[in-house]
């Protein structure tokens, strides 16, 4: 074969260069689809967790009234919900809720710990100021309407 001959073959056609962008193009769509489903989806069986999750949560909020072995035993329950919806999340939409709920319960446990001590202070200590308790209750009330943001987010997106 000369060289004249071999310059009239064709190795790079239209049809070759088409093939090649429709390819390409379905591996973009495919990956913008997965990366949508991932941050936007949250799956079912998350959900039926992270619903179960968040009633066994929302009963730990009245803990004034609960005694702290009841909380205790509320409590315990809840965290093995969070488990169950940890353990039920497969994209990173579930992963995050994780987190919040995670954070939802920590926060109620912090302020029933707050509360405990706050309680246990003024029994110790009746000659607290009442500024100090004044400041305690305000305290007590952010930390309340942070607990309520959050659960109302939760609510939200479950919804």
């Amino acid at each position: 074969m000369k060289f004249r001959e071999l310059l009239q073959i064709e190795l790079w056609s239209e049809r070759t260069t088409r093939r090649i962008f429709i390819g390409f193009g379905i591996v973009v769509a495919g990956l913008i689809a997965w990366t949508a489903i991932e941050r936007c989806w949250l799956t079912p069986g998350e959900r039926k967790a992270a619903r179960v999750a968040i009633e066994q949560i929302d009963s730990l909020q009245n803990f004034e009234s609960i005694s702290k072995s009841d909380f205790a035993v509320k409590d315990g329950q809840a965290k093995q919900e969070v488990d169950v919806a940890q353990r039920a999340a497969w994209t990173e939409r579930d992963k995050e809720f994780v987190v919040a709920l995670s954070m939802y319960l920590d926060l109620t446990e912090i302020d029933n710990e707050f509360l405990q001590r706050r309680l246990i202070m003024e029994q110790k200590h009746p000659s607290l100021t009442q500024r100090d308790l004044i400041t305690a209750e305000e305290a007590a009330k952010v930390e309340k309407k942070a607990r309520s943001f959050n659960r109302l987010l939760l609510h939200k997106a479950l919804d």
